[in-house]
């Protein structure tokens, strides 16, 4: 594990906050502002890698950022107690199924042997085509 001194030396937040301006969802945001530097070999490896990929994701492939929607945590735990949604949560809905269907297909359909890891993420990416024309 990495000393809290070293961290602070290396102005490890700041290179946090930096980043966390390129993120859209909050939530992805809260877990990166919360990361603390890995210290395993094999782990640091494996996010080099996983960040080599992003980086030829985004500047190889065009794969962009995805479209801002709110968390659905209520809205979920609501409609499995079988309540009614505004007309805005099942919007909100939509976003999420039509995003989560763009980024999966534009990372599958990419014929490359370097993108493995992004490939596997994207593959268990689950969205409902029917469901997402349904709310449109």
């Amino acid at each position: 594990m990495i000393k809290t001194k070293t961290i602070k030396y290396l102005e490890y937040d700041k290179i946090l906050n930096n980043i966390s301006k390129y993120i859209v969802l909050p939530y992805s945001r809260e877990l990166l502002l919360n990361s603390k530097p890995e210290s395993d070999y094999l782990s640091a490896k494996f996010l080099l890698n996983k960040t080599s990929e992003a980086f030829k994701l985004y500047f190889e492939y065009g794969i962009s950022s995805i479209e801002h929607f709110d968390p659905l945590t209520d809205e979920l735990e609501r409609a499995k107690k079988n309540s009614i949604l505004s007309l805005s949560e099942i919007l909100n809905v939509a976003k999420i199924l039509r995003s989560s269907r763009i980024i999966a297909n534009s990372i599958l359909d990419i014929n490359s042997e370097e993108i493995v890891i992004f490939k596997d993420i994207a593959s268990r990416i689950y969205y409902d085509s029917f469901l997402e024309n349904s709310i449109t």
